[in-house]
């Protein structure tokens, strides 16, 4: 056996010899040993309640994934008028039935009419486009301070015609 080796061994003796005279002390020895056991328990149970603490998180991870799978959005409707009845489902009181309308073409959503303040005018659009199977939001709703916003060209040019034949320049 090589130097390395038996100088190793003698170590490995020596400590054990060490902790026999630690442990088996007759004055010490008794107390010594319960506050080993008593650590040596400690730390067996904290690691597992971490083992534990670790297997619930995981568990409700794997429960998150699959609510989230489950709670994926519901498929896009099949035909326009199904997408129109589903905006007006989902938005309910907040779409201004009176005073605006909604029209629906291979998913693009028309919103044309009036609506109390811009605030709610961009409300009532972003609340839409978060709707499933919405593919785009054309937005021709106007405060009632505002000119409709598909009828100011037509108002121009009415009032360029009108000042071109006007008699009085």
């Amino acid at each position: 056996m090589s130097f390395k080796g038996r100088l190793f061994r003698t170590a490995v003796y020596a400590g054990g010899a060490a902790a026999a005279a630690y442990f088996f002390d007759p004055e010490r020895g008794r107390a010594r040993r319960a506050a080993t056991r008593d650590q040596l328990g400690a730390k067996l149970r904290r690691a597992e309640r971490s083992a534990e603490a670790r297997l619930r998180y995981a568990e409700g991870k794997a429960e998150g994934i699959l609510h989230s799978a489950a709670s994926m959005p519901p498929e896009p409707p099949a035909d326009d008028r199904a997408l129109s009845d589903r905006i007006r489902s989902e938005l309910g009181d907040r779409f201004p039935h009176g005073t605006a309308e909604l029209t629906v073409v291979e998913g693009t959503v028309e919103l044309r009419g009036q609506v109390g303040d811009e605030a709610a005018k961009a409300l009532l659009v972003a609340e839409v486009r978060k709707v499933p199977g919405v593919r785009r939001v054309v937005n021709l709703l106007h405060t009632p301070e505002q000119p409709a916003p598909n009828k100011v060209e037509a108002e121009e040019a009415s009032q360029a015609a009108s000042a071109a034949t006007d008699p009085t320049d």
